[in-house]
C-alpha cells in the first residue's frame, strides 16, 4: 500500500510521515509540499491513501479537493484541516473526501482511522 501525505508545513509533514512509517503497514510513504506538486510528481503512482492539508474553510479547500479526486479517483482520501465544525466535514465529505480530519484537536483519531483502514 502507498500513502501519500501532501502538506506546505515541513514540520507537519515529517511528523505524520514518522507516525505512518512506525506503523509499518505501508509499502510507501510519499511527501509533497502541494496539492500540484503531489499530481505531477505521483499521477503515474497512484497512491492508495492521501492525506492532504486542505487549508481552512475555504474555497481553496475545495478546489485542491476536486483536484485530488481527479487526479487519484480510486485513493481513499483524507483531509486534515485547520479548522473543526461539522459543517466544514459536511462539505468536504460531499466533495469527495473519505474522511476529514482537524490536524491539530483529531491528530489521534486520524492515525486510529488509517490503522483501521488497513485492518479492512
Amino acid at each position: 500500500m502507498q500513502i501519500l501525505v501532501v502538506d506546505d508545513s515541513f514540520v507537519i509533514r515529517a511528523r505524520l510521515v514518522a507516525a505512518i512509517e512506525q506503523m509499518g503497514q505501508f509499502h510507501t510513504v510519499l511527501e509533497a509540499e502541494l496539492i500540484e506538486q503531489a499530481l505531477e510528481r505521483f499521477y503515474a503512482i497512484k497512491p492508495d491513501v492521501v492525506i492532504a492539508d486542505l487549508g481552512k474553510q475555504n474555497r481553496r479547500g475545495l478546489i485542491q479537493l476536486a483536484k485530488l479526486r481527479q487526479g487519484f479517483p480510486g485513493a481513499y482520501i483524507v483531509a486534515a484541516v485547520n479548522a473543526s465544525g461539522q459543517c466544514l466535514k459536511t462539505k468536504l465529505m460531499s466533495k469527495g473526501a473519505d474522511a476529514v480530519f482537524d490536524k491539530t484537536l483529531e491528530y489521534g483519531a486520524m492515525l486510529e482511522a488509517l490503522q483501521a483502514l488497513l485492518a479492512d
